[in-house]
């Protein structure tokens, strides 16, 4: 199994990092034969999405589409395509996640999905493009890290701890 581990953290070694190293340690020793991959957005060259909608207007039969913006995101989507299980770990800045984690997320939107007519009652809502079923996605948002939440990384434990 492969595990894609995504930071939209701005702070080397901070909670979320220590979060993210944790949640890795925890799969690992689930599955010994666990392949990781880690991805720090922060140092990559992440442009913003400009919503010219190539990527939803691609052949939808294409398990991935192509986006038009050039830039590092393009190294970055054959990994999240072989992942089996995500994890994705974030601050929360003025109540959303970082703006780096959110231009992330905006530009796999539609490379990862096709409009589907079947929802409802919202039109043209992403259903996956690939068949290939993945096996997990955790996310995990800090909301202050206080020296409560550092000795519940330390620790593992969960216990006051959001």
């Amino acid at each position: 199994m492969r595990l894609l581990a995504i930071s939209g953290s701005y702070h080397r070694g901070g909670a979320i990092d220590r979060l993210i190293d944790r949640a890795i340690e925890g799969a690992r020793a689930a599955d010994p034969s666990l392949e990781v991959d880690r991805i720090r957005l922060v140092d990559k060259r992440i442009l913003y999405c400009t919503n010219c909608e190539s990527c939803k207007k691609d052949d939808p039969a294409k398990p991935a589409a192509r986006c038009v913006i050039d830039d590092e995101m393009q190294a970055i989507y054959p990994l999240i395509e072989r992942a089996d299980a995500y994890l994705f770990g974030t601050p929360v800045n003025v109540g959303h996640e970082t703006a780096v984690m959110k231009a992330f997320i905006e530009r796999i939107a539609w490379v990862f999905a096709r409009p589907s007519k079947r929802w409802v009652p919202l039109k043209g809502c992403p259903e996956p493009r690939s068949p290939r079923k993945k096996r997990a996605a955790v996310s995990g948002l800090v909301t202050e890290a206080t020296s409560n939440t550092a000795s519940c990384v330390r620790t593992g434990r969960s216990d006051g701890f959001m």
